[in-house]
């Protein structure tokens, strides 16, 4: 294994690159490639577009989980009870079995959600009449 800093730094790195190319991705009406098959769109609670500082929002807030299980990990280690932190990794993506409007917590967080979006006419796909 590399020495301590040397993790964090390239962890933070990671963190840092994967952040660009989300908030990238997600602002302007872009969208990741995932989101482009699956026909997938992430627009404003309101139905606008994105914009960076809700990106930015959404990002962060995709972390609160992973975050929590990191830090519950070095509360819970040192009783031998670190593994019943993993529980809390799942906590964005169970939350919208308790949410009202299905959202994830990322997305009530940011004020954003996820839609179907029209299939791109440059991808050469065939447009779905409408039902």
């Amino acid at each position: 294994l590399p020495p301590f800093p040397a993790r964090v730094l390239s962890a933070c790195f990671v963190f840092a690159v994967a952040g660009l190319y989300f908030t990238w991705s997600w602002t302007g009406g872009r969208r990741t490639l995932p989101m482009k098959t699956w026909r997938l769109a992430i627009v404003r609670s309101g139905g606008g577009p994105v914009d960076a500082k809700t990106a930015v929002a959404r990002y962060l807030a995709a972390w609160i989980g992973p975050a929590a299980a990191l830090f519950a990990y070095a509360a819970l280690q040192p009783a031998n009870l670190g593994a019943h932190a993993a529980w809390l990794l799942a906590l964005g993506y169970l939350w919208p079995l308790v949410d009202p409007d299905r959202q994830f917590l990322h997305d009530r967080i940011a004020g954003t959600r996820i839609v179907t979006a029209s299939p791109d006419p440059s991808s050469g796909a065939p447009a779905r009449p409408p039902r």
